[in-house]
């Protein structure tokens, strides 16, 4: 995985866009970091992870994201952490990002199941987790997040969402492929 920011994000004073310069981590943000890193599966430990976090409010939404899956934490009064949500890499489907004066903000989707290769509920039809009129996903929104560093993890993902969208591409021929290919004749 790049190594886009290992350090958790938080905005300078300064008011400056890039991120290397305005990282301001102090003792609270070092604690957050090595907390979500006990989390970390022993292949994730290996390699880098980006962790970029909300500036501001309570709770403050903080996403990691390892070669393996992205995760959302939620840091509430004291810096307590609380996962929220995690999600393989299959299940991403897009981002979107929405610059701002001062902030920006990260909107994230991913499919509800894990084993899904396009807009369907590999259960069944009849399934509860499945709306009638829309396909059920998870939304994942991230707010008041340093510019430099949302442009940078946005890119990044960007890359992540169109190389999933071609490998379910493929995988979804190849099914359809074997569900079309005719009978041998006798």
């Amino acid at each position: 995985m790049q190594n886009i920011l290992t350090k958790f994000l938080i905005a300078s004073k300064k008011g400056t866009e890039n991120p290397e310069e305005s990282l301001v981590v102090d003792e609270a943000e070092k604690k957050i970091e090595q907390k979500i890193k006990k989390w970390f599966t022993a292949d994730e430990k290996k390699s880098n992870a980006i962790i970029i976090g909300e500036q501001g409010g309570i709770p403050r939404k903080i996403l990691t994201l390892t070669d393996h899956r992205a995760i959302l934490f939620e840091s509430g009064w004291l810096w307590g952490l609380k996962d929220k949500s995690d999600k393989v890499w299959r299940q991403f489907i897009s981002v979107h990002l929405k610059e701002g004066t001062f902030y920006s903000a990260l909107d994230l989707h991913f499919f509800c199941y894990h084993d899904s290769l396009y807009y369907h509920n590999p259960y069944k039809d009849n399934s509860p987790y499945k709306d009638e009129n829309n396909f059920m996903m998870t939304s994942w929104h991230l707010e008041r997040l340093n510019k430099g560093a949302a442009t940078a993890v946005y890119a990044f993902l960007k890359d992540k969402e169109l190389h999933w969208k071609e490998k379910r591409r493929k995988e979804q021929l190849e099914q359809l492929g074997v569900l079309n290919a005719k009978p041998p004749k006798k």
